[in-house]
């Protein structure tokens, strides 16, 4: 009916509107700049951000607020739950409350064997699994893991409202076609490996948990306890 008929080569259009457009004419916002991230190095790899942990935030090294970055207050305790050994290395006193990160060790010959047994040919053999198997993927998959915390903090309960987390597989437990990907994820995994000084070739579940205060103004940290 609008009489319209398909493009002869529309890629080839795309690419050239793409070459010949002068993307200096689009305004951005100084709001738009600060939330990129750093350009990568020569060598590929992003440069290694400044260490900053703000409340609620996650692990993302971009915040939006004016709240100030939390004060590093090392930990160093290690222990054993659930079969696993759990680290944490530090807390955060930041002005809402103390935000605290776990990291899980994850044996290397568990996740080979996981991965052998459910992709003997690679996660792209395109195998499908029933509702059955899936449960008992999740069941098995040593990176499956759920936890509640509650930090006390001067004799007061905190509980966590807020939280995230990610793992990292070490290249030498991965499906060969996924050895070397340079994810997000993945670059933010080496970032807290070199700042905790954490052994990239072990597995590890990160978590960061935060804690509103229970006062209603930071208190001075005498005693904490997991």
């Amino acid at each position: 009916g609008l009489k319209l008929a398909p493009m002869e080569d529309p890629y080839g259009y795309i690419k050239e509107v793409q070459s010949s457009f002068d993307y200096g004419k689009i305004p951005y916002s100084k709001e738009y700049y600060d939330l990129l991230p750093d350009e990568p190095e020569a060598e590929g790899l992003p440069e290694t951000p400044e260490w900053k942990v703000y409340f609620a935030n996650g692990f993302s090294s971009h915040h939006i607020g004016h709240d100030k970055s939390g004060k590093e207050i090392p930990v160093g305790k290690t222990f054993t739950w659930d079969g696993k050994t759990w680290h944490v290395p530090a807390v955060y006193a930041c002005g809402k409350g103390l935000v605290a990160d776990f990291c899980v060790e994850i044996e290397p010959d568990d996740l080979r064997a996981f991965f052998n047994k459910w992709w003997p040919n690679g996660q792209g053999d395109g195998r499908e699994f029933t509702p059955e198997e899936q449960e008992r993927q999740t069941a098995e998959n040593p990176m499956a893991l759920d936890f509640q915390p509650t930090l006390t903090v001067n004799g007061k309960p905190l509980r966590s409202t807020s939280g995230n987390g990610f793992g990292w597989v070490p290249d030498a437990c991965r499906p060969e076609e996924e050895r070397g990907e340079q994810s997000q994820q993945n670059q933010e995994a080496i970032w807290l490996m070199e700042h905790y000084s954490l052994n990239p070739e072990k597995g590890w579940i990160f978590f960061r948990e935060s804690f509103p205060w229970a006062t209603k103004t930071r208190p001075v940290l005498k005693t904490l306890s997991l």
